[in-house]
């Protein structure tokens, strides 16, 4: 369930908790909120790329120095040092305690990691998630655009009003998700499924990259209100893989994990398509649609996860800002399959 990140106040228990700088400024709104609600943690891990915003690193390290006894008490790895995470939790965590994840910072192939190792951790977790205040492109980049009533002629001037390197991202590597493999049989047709996204050469990349029988395009339905108008914008930019894909586009929440679970396991499932295909995933959406897709995959064995990653990064060129920040905590703590 979603709840306010004020409901940490009343936890009488253990806590532990884990932060990643990233390049957004949101990334350090949590470890601020929990500063000012004089939260008290037993041990801090810090996650570090080794090329995130310095500034955000050096803020989120030391309001993390307020939230525990010793600066010995705060660790810092860098990403993806998953063994020294794993020692940080078996060491330095307790078996009873919380484990609280703020996951903001967190690129889809570092969520994939530290999720699966809190979930074989053994410990009760939760997540912090802060939402953007404008994520780009931005609204003023897209006014003119809007206006139109040809999608196909928007597509055509995309251009003109949003930089190149904003929208097509530049070459992409696509990359296995290590220990999401799968497990493809020979001679199976492969099931593709791709979260269209606005950095659409991430989408190219993956449906260049894999010959599949079927093809499932997930398009993101935005929440708030303020953020409408993103859906069209989405089929503007995208508007060659929908036309070319217009029977096999599903549409999921952009704010509710389970609505992306649900969706991913229904596809699943129906017509024994299990049974019938091998099964990629390339969950390209937004990070709730990532936690849902992680839970999937890690539930279903059989399922290969891929992701892309652009030559290059326009790390200004992600958000501004800040909105809510909220807890996840109903995410199934046992081990079964779902």
């Amino acid at each position: 369930m979603k709840t306010g990140i004020d409901s940490l106040k009343g936890y009488g228990g253990s806590m532990s908790l884990i932060f990643c700088a990233g390049f957004e400024d949101r990334a350090k709104r949590a470890v601020g909120l929990l500063s000012e609600m004089r939260i008290r943690a037993d041990t801090v891990l810090l996650l570090r790329y080794g090329n995130e915003n310095p500034s955000h690193f050096d803020s989120i390290a030391a309001n993390s120095l307020g939230l525990v006894l010793s600066s010995r008490d705060v660790v810092d790895i860098t990403i993806p040092d998953w063994a020294s995470a794993a020692k940080w939790l078996e060491e330095r965590t307790r078996p009873d305690g919380l484990i609280v994840c703020d996951i903001t910072g967190l690129s889809r192939l570092a969520m994939f990691g530290l999720l699966t190792l809190l979930a074989n951790s053994g410990r009760k977790y939760c997540l912090i998630y802060t939402e953007a205040r404008e994520y780009y492109p931005k609204l003023s980049s897209f006014g003119p655009l809007l206006r139109k009533s040809d999608p196909g002629s928007a597509f055509m001037q995309l251009t003109d009003y949003e930089e190149k390197e904003i929208v097509y991202s530049g070459n992409c590597q696509v990359e296995e998700i290590p220990g999401f493999e799968g497990i493809h049989l020979p001679n199976y047709p492969l099931l593709l499924i791709a979260f269209l996204t606005f950095k659409r050469s991430r989408v190219g990349a993956v449906l260049r990259e894999y010959e599949a029988n079927v093809r499932v395009l997930i398009k993101s339905l935005p929440v708030r209100s303020d953020l409408k108008w993103r859906d069209r914008a989405m089929e503007m930019i995208n508007f060659d893989l929908i036309e070319d894909n217009r029977s096999a586009i599903r549409t999921v929440t952009t704010l509710d994990w389970r609505d992306t679970y649900k969706m991913l396991y229904a596809l699943y499932i129906e017509n024994e398509n299990r049974y019938r295909y091998n099964f990629l995933l390339a969950p390209l959406g937004s990070k709730m649609q990532t936690v849902g897709a992680w839970l999937f995959a890690k539930n279903n064995p059989r399922v290969k996860v891929v992701t892309a990653t652009p030559a290059k990064l326009f790390v200004d060129k992600y958000s501004d800002g800040f909105g809510d920040t909220f807890l996840i905590d109903d995410l199934p703590m046992d081990r079964k399959r779902q």
